[in-house]
């Protein structure tokens, strides 16, 4: 088989969908795989380094950095461009048998995909992170929500072949609103790169993302050639969000905001939040606001090889970090 997955955004803050490419590759059956998404990050090392893994970038458009306010006149531009370059990717990768597509975004992916299918007979399997109507529904009017709704769904119905989602109250709203016959849950697993790391691997990593994000290693030490944590060293809670209206990020600040008034911690608290996202910077402000005693809240965004060292490192984790 030769297999296309299909995320279009930024391919390298898609981990999922990286994941998807190494573990079809591995597979013996798979003649190759084609990651087509947004030029952005670098993606993790094992799909970077491996010898069935071909990439398919398309460069960031334009309107990357304008207002949201501004949504309903560059949206056309956007998708009538990004339809044209998707189409011709995807008709001039070699005897291409299925596309994995992430969902959302579902415009154009799902309509360019369909005419691939009816010119070269392709099979289309869509995995489901969410629903793309109901995040426009934060930018867009109600009738536009409800052509988007059926854009998806109708789409959906007629031109894939198959179906992933990640929970089960994902399968079950599919089966019951969109009519599908068969939606297999598949859960986010941690690859091997995801693992708790020894003294030396934390002591190294926090030598690297110290300086700007607390000044200073405050973690670890190296002392008569060994690597050790600090007596007092703060406790490292890290959390991943991407900064939209249908992810609360504020229900994470409300807690720490309790817990910073109980006066029942140990020690300071480091919450690392990492991600990019439309409302980082009103969240950030709102940070600013909380002026809290025992617990600090810093943001950065880390390369594909740092993520799962500062996971394997963290006392705690919040969110969809995988």
């Amino acid at each position: 088989m030769n297999v296309c997955v299909l995320v279009l955004g930024d391919a390298g803050r898609s981990p999922r969908m990286q994941y998807h490419c190494i573990s079809l590759a591995n597979e013996l059956c798979v003649k190759s795989v084609t990651l087509v998404g947004v030029a952005g990050q670098r993606c993790v090392e094992d799909l970077e380094s491996h010898p069935k893994v071909q990439k398919n970038l398309i460069a960031e458009d334009m309107t990357k950095g304008l207002s949201r306010k501004l949504f309903l006149i560059y949206a056309p531009v956007k998708i009538i461009t990004q339809s044209f370059k998707l189409f011709f990717i995807l008709m001039t990768i070699p005897n291409l048998d299925l596309i994995l597509i992430q969902n959302p975004p579902c415009i154009p992916t799902f309509a360019v995909a369909g005419v691939v299918k009816l010119l070269r007979g392709t099979k289309i399997m869509i995995d489901w992170h969410n629903l793309g109507f109901t995040i426009l529904a934060y930018s867009a009017g109600s009738v536009i929500v409800y052509v988007a709704k059926m854009y998806e769904v109708y789409l959906a119905y007629v031109f894939s072949d198959e179906h992933i989602c990640v929970t089960k109250a994902m399968r079950e709203w599919l089966l019951e609103n969109v009519g599908m016959s068969s939606v297999t849950v598949q859960y986010d697993k941690p690859p091997v790169m995801f693992h708790r790391r020894t003294i030396e691997e934390q002591h190294q990593l926090f030598e690297n993302i110290s300086q700007p994000l607390m000044g200073r290693n405050v973690f670890t030490c190296e002392r008569k050639g060994s690597c050790q944590s600090l007596a007092d060293r703060p406790f490292i809670l890290v959390s991943s969000t991407s900064w939209t209206p249908d992810e609360d990020f504020g229900v994470l600040l409300a807690a720490l905001e309790v817990l910073d008034t109980d006066n029942i911690l140990p020690r300071r608290i480091l919450c690392i939040v990492t991600g990019q996202g439309p409302q980082k910077e009103m969240y950030l402000a709102k940070i600013q606001k909380m002026n809290m005693k025992q617990i600090d809240v810093r943001t950065m965004w880390l390369e594909a090889e740092d993520y799962p060292k500062l996971l394997g490192s963290a006392d705690l984790v919040s969110g969809l970090c995988f």
